[in-house]
């Protein structure tokens, strides 16, 4: 366990209470990910890079998007 996790159930009395306390902290942190993720892919802008650089931002953030199960749709991503 890591020790930014392990100090969120330290003092806890029964794994019930452990497991609940690091369910809600994984929860809270998959939620900001999700937030941040399409914060990204809303304001990516192509700026002065390569298409394909662009491009490849763009697929990459949507990739992430897939991996935490909210994949974006293409008719989106074209958007």
């Amino acid at each position: 366990m890591s020790p930014s996790a392990s100090s969120h159930v330290l003092g806890l009395q029964s794994s019930k209470a452990i497991s609940d306390a690091l369910e809600t902290l994984f929860q809270q942190q998959s939620q900001t990910r999700l937030y941040h993720l399409q914060d990204r892919l809303q304001n990516a802008k192509k700026g002065n890079k390569k298409v394909e650089d662009y491009l490849a931002e763009i697929k990459g953030i949507a990739d992430k998007l897939a991996a935490i199960n909210h994949p974006v749709k293409e008719s989106e991503l074209v958007t």
